[in-house]
């Protein structure tokens, strides 16, 4: 299945995403049991599990990368989740996870996370997170709120007609043509304001 797609890709026939995705489900679905337990300490069994370990991991986070280019970030959460909790330590696994938390809409989740790996790596290598991560949470950190989602602030809504006003809206006007500047006056609530604009 990888060599197929593999190939695929090479000579311009890529798979739709969710094609892609079913191939990947497949793949990982024929895993069975420990690739070359019955080999028993022979070396070939060593360089045998290291290889398939490197292939399975490498099918998961195509997987969970597909699950992305998808937009179903909220099942590639525990995707990239899983990834990263069998590798703590691996900046991908949760720079992944950040950035499906982060299109999911958990931001703080995604700064929790990155805030634990990096304690992870201080405490544990005495290291810090590559640069590639740490810009993933700067980013994170300067993000604005969805615009759709945004509530604006000051922003009048269209006026309304004014009815029953057309005397005074006449007055206005011609005291406009005649002076710079014209003052309303009256009691609080009789529309002074709305007269003006």
């Amino acid at each position: 299945m990888c060599a197929q797609a593999r190939h695929d890709d090479a000579v311009g026939l890529p798979l739709t995403d969710a094609a892609r995705l079913t191939a990947l489900d497949d793949a990982l679905a024929l895993w069975r049991g420990e690739v070359g337990g019955d080999l028993g300490d022979a070396p070939a069994a060593d360089a045998l599990r290291a290889a398939s370990a490197r292939l399975r991991d490498a099918l998961r986070r195509e997987r969970a990368r597909t699950l992305d280019a998808t937009g179903r970030a909220a099942d590639a959460v525990p995707a990239w989740r899983a990834l990263h909790d069998a590798q703590p330590y691996d900046d991908e696994a949760a720079a992944g996870l950040l950035a499906s938390l982060r299109a999911a809409g958990r931001t703080s989740d995604a700064l929790a996370v990155f805030a634990a790996h990096r304690a992870r790596l201080r405490d544990d290598l005495g290291s810090s997170p590559g640069p590639a991560l740490v810009a993933a949470h700067a980013a994170l950190l300067r993000e604005d709120a969805p615009v759709a989602g945004r509530v604006r602030i000051g922003l009048r809504s269209a006026p309304t007609p004014l009815i029953g006003r057309d005397g005074d809206l006449a007055a206005v006007a011609t005291l406009l043509a005649e002076a710079r500047i014209v003052t309303i006056l009256g009691a609080g609530g009789l529309g002074k304001t709305r007269l003006a604009q």
